[in-house]
């Protein structure tokens, strides 16, 4: 089995013999396996064509090098690659034409911590258009109920991916926004990351620093999760 972008298999391959590793992140206990590893930490990504910032971020020699053959090659000027790159960006952004489902697939992971399992959604769709949406297709009067059909559809979308919680992440600009759905800690992480409660016609959500991406929330989220492991274990034994 050869890993590209990740060090890690799913819990499913776990028992296949890793022979390669290809990845830009710092490596864990996992790698010590492999038979072959390729790291380079100072590359911003896995893939150099879909490199969206073209390299102005931090990049490796490998990639531009790579970078210019691959141009040379497909006889590309840089300005038909700004224009190939301007399409994809707003192909990306077709979110209004898609089913919720597929919207919350398109940029979607998974987490595994101490035996709970959340996923963690990141989407372009304003959750005010998308609660409109929803109540016009379900033919709900559109008024401080109406965001109960997404809520809904949010937590169909957690049981059928056999989650404990669903985070659903949004960034617009320079504002970031983030729906909760079945989360046990909610309460406490919102406190504690200083989340600002919204609610749009039933739909409740957070608007939080831009700056809590993903990244940076899956470690504290896990942290939460160890607590929360930590507490049922005393509480298990004091009833025992």
């Amino acid at each position: 089995m050869i890993l590209v972008d990740h060090h890690r298999p799913i819990e499913e391959l776990a028992h296949f013999e890793i022979d390669t590793i290809i990845d830009h992140h710092t490596l864990g206990e996992a790698a010590l396996h492999a038979k072959r590893i390729y790291v380079d930490t100072d590359a911003g990504s896995c893939c150099t064509l879909l490199n969206t910032n073209r390299f102005r971020k931090v990049t490796s020699h490998f990639d531009k090098g790579e970078y210019k053959k691959l141009k040379k090659i497909a006889k590309l000027r840089t300005r038909d690659i700004k224009k190939i790159v301007k399409k994809i960006k707003k192909v990306r952004r077709n979110d209004k034409d898609l089913e919720t489902d597929i919207i919350l697939m398109k940029d979607y992971k998974g987490f595994k911590k101490d035996g709970h399992i959340f996923g963690y959604a990141t989407v372009k769709y304003p959750f005010e258009k998308w609660v409109d949406r929803e109540a016009e297709k379900a033919k709900v009067p559109n008024d401080k109920k109406a965001g109960l059909v997404l809520e809904s559809q949010f937590s169909f979308f957690r049981r059928e991916a056999g989650l404990d919680f669903l985070l659903v992440n949004l960034k617009m600009g320079p504002r970031r926004f983030l729906a909760c759905v079945n989360c046990p800690f909610e309460k406490q992480l919102a406190a504690a990351q200083n989340f600002i409660p919204v609610n749009y016609k039933g739909l409740h959500f957070y608007e939080l620093p831009v700056e809590k991406t993903r990244k940076i929330l899956t470690p504290v989220i896990k942290k939460m999760l160890k607590k929360l492991e930590l507490d049922e274990k005393k509480d298990n034994k004091y009833f025992a």
